[in-house]
């Protein structure tokens, strides 16, 4: 078993409770940050980064050695690195089974300074390398790269002041004096299995991060194709104090990843985002095995999408035909989010039409390196022929026609540049299926058939993730609405579909668009957590005791403390001294008799002058009726009566001027 050296020493860093949104660079020409840029892209290619499997606190680069290629030059390798096999995730679940007990103790505001530190560290240190890695690595331009990065940022940053916020949640309690409730957020009970698509590094690490925050110890797959911006990302946790075993580094086939974690009973999450198929062929195994398991495990994935957009007459046309093209066309059509499929009235499909070539006529397809560039390569040669084999096939069929045929090579990279197909049949493959590439399908309708057209938009395919709507009419806006509340979980009017690329979070997709439960950040957070209520209730006092006065407390003690000595001095006679020496609390002196002046038993101090029984501080009426010559009462204390009969020759006095807390007033009367 692989055990790490030491945890990390939390102290030594500070807990920041407020989130900061991280400055996007615009990289203009002439700038230092260009410049920076530049230089970072030419490290990337002139180094060959070697990178190992991290399995615990080892660093492994023996076994299957893999290279990565850059997209749009795919005979020039960038990266080098081993993929893992089933021993070596044997070894990564004995890690993370031995870091687990500690790493869920450890506290949120601890784990927040780790994440807030990587985003410190990103943003100030490793952004450039990272911007120039995704751009080579993920065929990007500069704007989706630093795009990217900033989502990053941002979701560490945010996520870490989530995960503290909620860990100080305070149940309701209506009755806090009986009952106090505590609530903690403990990580499910097991490790976690997180599989990264091929796209983007954001998602691909925090994959891994977020439920590593929560608590949780993590074997996390990247993308063969995005390994190396993984690996840079990965690099500023752990250089921020991630413990080693927390999150394991291991590159690998999807399917094989996943056969070889399923036989263990503690796989207690999966978090996914890639491909429709592949999530569904890993939950229908995970289903099959859940009987092993123990307890029922969490599969989330975000998967494949087939967004829209709806165009009214009363649209901006040219403003709405721009937005078209870039959701479409941005980094190739490869973000979930991309536009994919397209609605537009007959009466005005020329005119737009006419601007969405016009706007392509601008944009150039090329190396992300070129600043100038709009688009670049797709991902690889799977996914070149994939995309190919959909553009081939609406050539050669009679209902679809190609509005707009960029072209494609792959001599030196895998290039496709925008196309654009109408579609004559509305339930064409073309309009039906995930293509995740630069392909817009387009169906051209009577504005008669409108309420058609929302039924075609919610029912043709089966993913739900995001959509547009393009109007200036109040009415149709409100039916849009209305009318697609199942097509999207994110619907924009008047904007591209795209809206989340600059960082803002959307909701998940439904459908098999996903499952996860993402609506904020909390909520994403408490699917990686188990939230526990700890209820103490306090004994209750049946109704009308009542706690015993002070003044009975000092009685009872007194009383204990004569039976002791006896009552015997009820009878005692001598001198004075030995009235002196007697000091019984509640009338043991009641008939003492001597030769010396008589006084209130217990504080006999002599002869002194006679004072009012008045004066006499007894709390249990003592003196109700003493009488004698000797000197006063005064400072006689006798909780209970002790002297009521003591004879002697001082003037009796009323009991009424006694105070006697052990007798309720008007229960007793002295007696002259």
């Amino acid at each position: 078993m692989l055990k790490p050296k030491k945890l990390f020493n939390f102290q030594i860093f500070r807990y920041v409770d407020t989130f900061r949104h991280a400055v996007y660079i615009d990289y203009k020409e002439g700038s230092k940050e260009r410049d920076l840029l530049k230089a970072a892209l030419k490290t990337v290619i002139e180094t060959q980064y070697k990178i190992p499997l991290i399995v615990g606190p080892e660093k492994i680069m023996s076994g299957d050695q893999q290279l990565q290629y850059m997209p749009h030059n795919h005979r020039q390798p960038i990266a080098e690195f081993y993929n893992a096999n089933a021993r070596q995730v044997k070894k990564a679940v004995d890690s993370v089974r031995y870091i687990h007990s500690m790493w869920k103790n450890v506290s949120h505001e601890e784990r927040a300074a780790i994440w807030n530190r990587a985003a410190d560290d990103i943003e100030t240190k490793s952004r450039h390398i990272l911007n120039a890695a995704n751009m080579l690595s993920q065929g990007k331009t500069y704007k989706d790269a630093e795009a990217d990065t900033c989502r990053l940022i941002n979701g560490l940053r945010q996520y870490a002041v989530a995960s503290v916020n909620i860990s100080k949640k305070e149940l309701k309690n209506e009755n806090p004096t009986k009952v106090k409730s505590t609530f903690y957020l403990r990580p499910i009970d097991g490790f976690v299995v997180a599989i990264a698509p091929n796209n983007m590094t954001s998602i691909s690490l925090q994959l891994a991060a977020i439920p590593a925050l929560m608590g949780n110890c993590v074997l996390w797959k990247p993308s063969r194709r995005n390994t190396l911006s993984s690996f840079i990302a990965f690099q500023a946790l752990r250089h921020a104090g991630l413990p080693d075993g927390v999150i394991n580094f291991l590159p690998m086939n999807s399917q094989f990843f996943y056969n070889c974690c399923r036989s263990y009973e503690d796989l207690a999450g999966i978090n996914f985002s890639g491909t429709t198929h592949y999530f569904l062929t890993m939950w229908e195994k995970a289903l099959m095995f859940v009987s092993n398991r123990r307890g029922m495990p969490r599969v989330l994935g975000e998967m494949s999408s087939k967004n829209f957009h709806l165009i009214h007459n009363s649209a901006d046309l040219k403003r709405a035909a721009e937005d078209t093209v870039e959701a479409a066309f941005t980094h190739s059509g490869q973000i979930c989010s991309s536009c994919s499929r397209l609605y537009v009235p007959k009466s005005i499909w020329p005119d737009f039409k006419t601007y969405m070539c016009l706007k392509l006529s601008t944009l150039k397809v090329g190396d992300p390196a070129n600043f100038d560039c709009f688009t670049s390569a797709v991902a690889g040669r799977a996914v070149y022929q994939y995309i190919l084999s959909y553009i081939k096939s609406a050539h050669n069929r009679k209902t679809t026609k190609v509005i707009y045929d960029g072209g494609y090579n792959d001599t030196w990279g895998y290039f496709i540049e925008p196309t654009i197909i109408r579609c004559e049949d509305p339930l064409d493959p073309l309009m039906k299926y995930e293509i995740n590439g630069p392909v817009l399908s387009v169906y051209v309708f009577d504005e008669s058939d409108m309420d058609k057209v929302f039924d075609l938009i919610s029912n043709t395919s089966r993913y739900a993730f995001t959509g547009s709507v393009y109007a200036t009419t109040e009415d149709f806006i409100e039916c849009a609405k209305m009318k697609l509340v199942n097509a999207c979980s994110n619907l924009f009017i008047n904007g591209k579909c795209t809206g989340s690329v600059h960082g803002k979070v959307l909701f998940s997709g439904t459908r098999y668009s996903g499952n996860k439960n993402r609506s904020n950040v909390s909520n994403n957070l408490f699917n990686w957590c188990s939230p526990q209520m700890v209820e103490e209730t306090f004994e209750e006092k049946p109704k009308g005791e009542k706690k015993p006065g002070k003044a009975n407390d000092i009685c009872a003690a007194i009383k204990a403390k004569a039976a002791g000595a006896g009552v015997a001095a009820k009878d005692a006679k001598g001198t004075g001294a030995a009235a002196k020496d007697a000091k019984p609390p509640c009338g043991a002196a009641k008939d003492a008799k001597g030769t010396a002046p008589p006084v209130k038993a217990g504080d006999a101090k002599g002869t002194a002058p006679p004072v009012k029984a008045g004066d006499a501080k007894d709390p249990c009426g003592a003196a109700k009726g003493a009488k004698g010559t000797g000197v006063a009462a005064k400072a006689a204390k006798d909780p209970c009566g002790a002297a009521k009969d003591a004879k002697g020759t001082a003037p009796p006095v009323k009991a009424g001027d006694a105070k006697d807390p052990c007798v309720k007033p008007g229960d007793d009367k002295g007696k002259k």
